[in-house]
């Protein structure tokens, strides 16, 4: 990655920690990129492996209370559970509490929970066999909610995300997730969710004015949502429009006062003046 490339992505995440929302694109989903070939994609994974180095990696005091939890096994001790590997920045093993609630209680939002924090397993991950897996969880999550709510745009926009992003894993192709994402659109035309993975593919496929429309409609929308300012600022700067770009950092610098997030916008600024 090149050091603009760093500087975009120590952005986005600061951006993240300000506003306290992690499940956003960060990274060029592959069947919207070059494909690399199968042979050269390792896809093994062992769940139970992966279950006892997040194990393993626990103070004695949080393996207590972990399995405390889980030996009970009702769903409010299964919640506490779950929170706690998303404390710990684990989303795979916090999915996993949640799907085992579905199993007692086959809601809804149990599904799209587990689905949800399987896709930012999926996401936060760059290993393929372990990408794979997250996604099909996520995948299966998600159709378990519209088998019951056929009408959960949220649902669909995430199950849009997941075939998109893994459509090189998956082997299939990623306009079957752009499709969802644009019929959320179609009944929602201001559905977050959707919008702003929709600019961010259309950024990382060279759409840049497709990219423009999505992310200015947004920020119009949502004046608070940070990091579509980051994203359109993106967008201004890989069409050259410098000054555009500037002024979109400008604007988002002041809807922060978070002093991290400061230095890196004006780092940024910098950049871009720079190049």
């Amino acid at each position: 990655m090149n050091s603009k490339g760093l500087q975009l992505g120590a952005i986005l995440f600061c951006a993240l920690v300000a506003v306290g929302f992690y499940l956003l694109p960060k990274k060029a989903p592959a069947g919207l990129a070059k494909k690399m070939p199968m042979a050269q994609l390792d896809t093994s994974f062992s769940f139970s492996d992966f279950e006892t180095e997040a194990r393993n990696s626990l103070d004695s005091g949080s393996l207590a209370a972990l399995n405390s939890w889980e030996t009970k096994g009702d769903t409010a001790s299964l919640k506490q559970a779950a929170e706690f590997w998303a404390s710990v920045q684990n989303a795979g093993m916090s999915g996993y509490c949640i799907e085992k609630i579905t199993r007692i209680a086959p809601t809804v939002e149990n599904w799209y929970n587990a689905g949800f924090r399987y896709l930012i397993a999926a996401r936060t991950t760059e290993k393929d066999g372990q990408k794979l897996f997250f996604t099909k969880k996520a995948i299966s999550s998600f159709e378990n909610v519209l088998a019951k709510d056929s009408g959960n745009l949220e649902a669909k926009a995430n199950l849009g995300v997941c075939f998109v992003e893994g459509a090189q894993l998956l082997g299939s192709p990623p306009m079957q997730g752009v499709k969802l994402l644009l019929d959320v659109v179609a009944k929602d035309p201001n559905n977050v969710t959707a919008l702003v993975n929709l600019g961010y593919f259309a950024l990382q496929s060279g759409q840049l004015d497709k990219a423009l429309e999505r992310f200015n409609y947004l920020v119009q929308i949502k004046p608070d949502y940070l990091d579509a300012y980051i994203y359109l600022a993106n967008v201004y700067e890989k069409m050259g429009k410098k000054d555009e770009a500037i002024k979109t950092i400008e604007i988002l610098k002041s809807k922060t006062k978070d002093p991290e997030f400061q230095v890196q916008l004006q780092n940024y600024i910098q950049e871009i003046k720079s190049s």
